[in-house]
């Protein structure tokens, strides 16, 4: 599944109608940690993109929302439900580390 990439204007409305859980790939678009962790994003979300958000920002682009969000590195993945965060990983994470965040993200009370 291709994670669509979002400005900052995007993201917000996106955020405000959202019902299920936001997942966010901040992420910089000459980075190879950054590129190798958007193709595992997106491995992983054809199995859960029926109950969560896939989204991608680039933060040379986009910067305020990356420090409305305490992004201080690329890439990092935010996961947010109703607004509040519900999960981050920092730098190039693996599969198991992304799926987990999203089970955690579908569960979360918030």
């Amino acid at each position: 599944m291709h994670v669509p990439t979002v400005t900052d204007e995007m993201l917000e409305k996106v955020l405000e109608a959202a019902a299920s859980p936001v997942f966010l790939v901040f992420f910089e678009a000459e980075s190879a940690p950054s590129a190798r962790l958007r193709r595992r994003v997106e491995s992983v979300a054809d199995e859960f993109d029926d109950r969560v958000i896939f989204l991608a920002l680039n933060v040379d682009e986009n910067p305020t929302p990356a420090r409305t969000h305490g992004v201080e590195e690329a890439p990092t993945v935010v996961t947010l439900k109703r607004g509040r965060e519900v999960g981050r990983a920092v730098g190039d994470v693996g599969r198991e580390a992304i799926e987990e965040i999203l089970e955690r993200a579908i569960t979360a009370d918030t």
